[in-house]
């Protein structure tokens, strides 16, 4: 069992990151919202200009009265936002040439860009007959979000642009306020988890303690084991056509021994650790296979047979060779709940009933003896 605090700052942990997650999540949302709102603002300023050119065109049948006309509108009523903008132009050779003023001009009598600069991508596009919403740089350098369109009749392409950064400023402002309140919320909520959880895991700390007290110091040894390996067989066999387990396992002891090899031993308690055979401090009980007898193996296939069978109790007498002398002890196996399938967490605690067993055989003996002399001497006994 994990450390509780450890499991506190996993909690925590948890929740920090469902909180920042749940940021994360919103700054995704407001961010499209906020780029899908203005492709739209973008999308519906140049459908607008476009029939207005149209119908300035159509009206004067001349392009520089069209274009004299346009750039008095631009003037009075030239753009949105700080840096939004409308542009006209077309190509000139090799050249972009713009043909209303430009509102941010990076020169003196700027009007005209190479094609080749790489800079103008916006405008490069519309003049190329590509209508829709783009990100690219335009004749400054800067960033832009832009809705480009093509005007066939009069060989111009139109562009409707704004700075990306001023796009973006929303989402930047929305982010910090989504920011700010999730960090109060982290604070808010770390102290109402502690104020809240701390009695609890005091508690399950106590009590982990003390369960850890009561393994670690028992009068017997104590054995933590992973037996999801025998687990793993049993399904191979049954998977294989083999039905009852119990006559497979009778029909010869090395299968016995096969399956004690699979078994890993994860903790042993400290009565374990003291003993005098190293053998209960090992983590792996190979040392079993040099040990068993008759009566070992069928406690061992005993213990097996009952795992399969879904038993999550089971006791047996098994014996040791413990300083080359055979120990009796009695085996309770449990199965922790929630492990019945894997068979993950098994414990084993050992009952050493050596010396129980010498005074049962020695009374045995005195029981017979004294039966053998009555006999003998012809006496009888009776118990009232």
């Amino acid at each position: 069992m994990a450390p509780v605090k450890q499991k506190s700052y996993r909690l925590w942990t948890l929740m920090v990151t469902l909180t920042l997650v749940t940021m994360v999540f919103c700054l995704g949302l407001i961010y499209i919202t906020v780029l899908k709102n203005k492709k739209a603002d973008l999308k519906a300023h140049s459908v607008n200009q476009r029939n207005i050119i149209s119908l300035i065109y159509k009206a004067t049948g001349d392009r520089k009265k069209t274009l004299i006309a346009l750039q008095e509108f631009f003037t009075n009523d030239p753009t949105f936002g700080k840096t939004g903008e409308y542009l006209i132009g077309t190509l000139d050779h090799d050249t972009i040439k713009y043909l209303i003023d430009v509102k941010h001009p990076p020169s003196k009598g700027f009007n005209s860009i190479p094609v080749s600069s790489g800079l103008a991508t916006p405008m490069r596009n519309a003049l190329s007959g590509i209508t829709g919403t783009m990100f690219g740089h335009d004749y400054r350098g800067k960033h832009v979000l832009a809705y480009t369109a093509y005007i066939p009749e009069l060989n111009w392409g139109l562009v409707t642009k704004m700075d990306l950064k001023e796009v973006l400023s929303p989402f930047l402002k929305a982010g910090l306020l989504v920011l700010f309140v999730t960090l109060i919320l982290i604070v808010i909520g770390s102290k109402i988890f502690k104020r809240e959880f701390s009695p609890i895991f005091e508690s399950i700390k106590i009590n982990e303690e003390r369960f850890r007290n009561l393994f670690e110091y028992s009068a017997d040894p104590i054995w933590e084991i992973d037996a999801s390996g025998i687990r793993e067989y049993f399904d191979r066999l049954t998977s294989s056509g083999i039905t009852d387990i119990s006559a497979y396992l009778e029909s010869d002891d090395e299968w016995v021994g096969q399956l004690v090899s699979m078994l890993k031993v994860i903790n042993v308690n400290h009565r374990s650790r003291i003993a005098k055979d190293k053998n209960f401090n090992r983590t792996d009980l190979t040392f079993l296979l040099n040990s068993l007898n008759h009566n070992t193996i069928g406690a061992i296939r005993k213990v097996f047979t009952g795992l399969y069978n879904g038993h999550d109790r089971i006791e047996t007498e098994i014996e040791f060779l413990v300083e080359g002398e055979p120990r009796s002890y009695l085996a309770h196996v449990s199965v922790l709940p929630g492990h019945e399938k894997s068979l993950d967490e098994v414990i084993t605690l050992f009952v050493d009933i050596t010396t129980l067993k010498e005074y049962q055989e020695k009374l045995l003996r005195s029981e017979s003896i004294l039966k053998k002399s009555q006999e003998i001497a012809h006496l009888g006994s009776w118990e009232l």
